[in-house]
C-alpha cells in the first residue's frame, strides 16, 4: 500500500529523490568510463572534483584518490539534491506520474545542455565529456529524480474552497469583461 505524503515532506522526497538519481547517475558514469576507457573509471569523479578543486583534479591522475573521491561526491550530490529540487518545484501539482518522469528526462537533457555546453566556458575540462554516455547518463539521473519523487509524492487534492475561490475569481473576471 502506498504511503500518503503524511510523513513525507518537500524536503525529504526531494533529498532522497536527489541522492538516489545522482547515485544511479555516478556509478552509470564511472560503468560506462571503465568500458570505454579501460582503467579510467574515476575519469568522472576527478572532473566532478574539479569544480571545487580546480582543474588539476581531472587532469592529474596522480591526485589523491580519497581527496579526488570525496571532493567529488560533495559536489554532486550537492548539484543532485539541487536539480532535484528544482524539478520537484515543477512537478510537485502533476498528477500523471508519468508526466513527472518525463519531466524528468527533459530536465535531463537541459541539464546535459546547460552542464557541457555553457558551463564549459568555466569547467573547460568537461567539454572532454561532451559524447552520449554523458547525455544517456543525464537522461538517466532526470528520469530516475523523476520516478522517485512520482513514487514518493502524490499532489494533494485541492480542498472544495480553493476550487471555489478559483471559479468565483473566473466569473468575477468574465463580469468585467462582460461590462467593458
Amino acid at each position: 500500500m502506498e504511503q500518503k505524503n503524511k510523513n513525507r515532506s518537500p524536503f525529504r522526497v526531494v533529498f532522497v529523490s536527489g541522492l538516489v538519481a545522482g547515485a544511479v547517475y555516478l556509478a552509470l558514469e564511472m560503468i560506462l568510463a571503465a568500458m570505454t576507457s579501460p582503467g579510467d573509471m574515476l575519469a568522472p569523479p576527478r572532473m566532478i572534483a574539479g569544480i571545487l578543486v580546480g582543474n588539476d583534479a581531472p587532469r592529474h591522475s596522480e591526485s589523491s584518490v580519497a581527496f579526488v573521491l570525496i571532493s567529488a561526491l560533495f559536489v554532486h550530490f550537492t548539484l543532485s539534491v539541487t536539480y532535484t529540487g528544482i524539478l520537484f518545484a515543477f512537478v510537485q501539482r502533476i498528477k500523471s506520474k508519468t508526466l513527472v518522469m518525463l519531466g524528468g528526462i527533459a530536465m535531463g537533457l537541459v541539464l546535459y545542455l546547460i552542464n557541457f555546453y555553457a558551463f564549459t566556458e568555466i569547467f573547460f575540462w568537461f567539454e572532454s565529456a561532451r559524447n552520449w554516455m554523458s547525455l544517456v547518463g543525464h537522461l538517466v539521473f532526470g528520469f530516475v529524480a523523476g520516478l522517485m519523487i512520482s513514487r514518493m509524492y502524490t499532489p494533494e487534492p485541492e480542498d472544495t474552497e480553493t476550487v471555489e475561490r478559483r471559479e468565483e475569481k473566473k466569473t468575477v473576471k468574465e463580469r468585467e469583461k462582460e461590462l467593458v
